[in-house]
């Protein structure tokens, strides 16, 4: 038998052993870069599906908002004011408001200014990870639509 020789020690510099230093920090670099890349485009598809969204939602709801009977909206909404109506059917008010597809009525309202003849309804919606409010004020003359980047509560100030 022979005898078992021990291993040498490995032999070179640092860069003989993987990456030098350079090529790790070029590496990281592209690595980081590339995920910047998608990220932006990312955002700016998320971006651009809740601005379609909010045209959409905004066009639907003035359209929705122009069959409202405002007489009639008023009378219904004194009902609810006075509990007027039975108790397991949809509020008076809430049933003379159509849907939007995509969008939640979050609020609905005659208010006694500026116009006391005008019907104020509020559509909540979200896409791309933002949430979105539509405003629909509808008079005699017909509806008028306005959105806002926020949620309805905080939408439009009073």
């Amino acid at each position: 038998m022979t005898g078992v020789q021990p291993a040498s020690p490995p032999t070179g510099g640092e860069s003989e052993r993987g990456l030098s230093k350079r090529v790790r920090v070029a590496i990281l670099v592209v690595v980081l870069g590339g995920l910047l890349v998608v990220g932006m485009i990312v955002s700016a598809r998320r971006r651009d599906d809740y601005d379609h969204k909010k045209v959409r939602v905004q066009l639907e709801a003035q359209a929705a908002g122009a069959t409202i009977d405002v007489d009639a909206f008023r009378a219904a909404w004194a009902k609810e004011l006075t509990g007027e109506w039975a108790g397991d059917e949809q509020r008076p008010a809430r049933g003379m408001i159509p849907d939007v597809p995509g969008a939640e009525v979050v609020n609905y309202t005659v208010p006694a200014q500026p116009n006391p003849a005008d019907v104020i309804v509020d559509y909540q919606f979200s896409a791309g990870g933002q949430d979105g409010c539509v405003r629909v004020v509808v008079s005699a003359e017909g509806a008028n639509a306005t959105s806002a980047d926020d949620v309805c509560v905080t939408a439009f100030p009073t």
